[in-house]
């Protein structure tokens, strides 16, 4: 199976149940705006130094990228 398709569909689950969702080594604008298309609500890695709430990490993104 596409890792894509099974990572979307386990946030989307994640979510139905209420259930915040928690990523981990994201390194690339692209993997971050996948997830925050897939509506996960936090991602962490070296980047970050700490988790944050997507909403933080976009602001980092765009601040460091655009």
């Amino acid at each position: 199976m596409d890792a894509y398709f099974n990572v979307s569909t386990l946030i989307s689950l994640t979510e139905k149940c209420n259930i915040q969702t928690y990523a981990v080594g994201v390194k690339a604008p692209e993997a971050f705006t996948f997830l925050q298309d897939c509506r996960c609500t936090t991602v962490a890695d070296s980047l970050f130094r700490n988790s944050l709430p997507v909403t933080h990490v976009a602001k980092f993104f765009r601040s460091k990228f655009l």
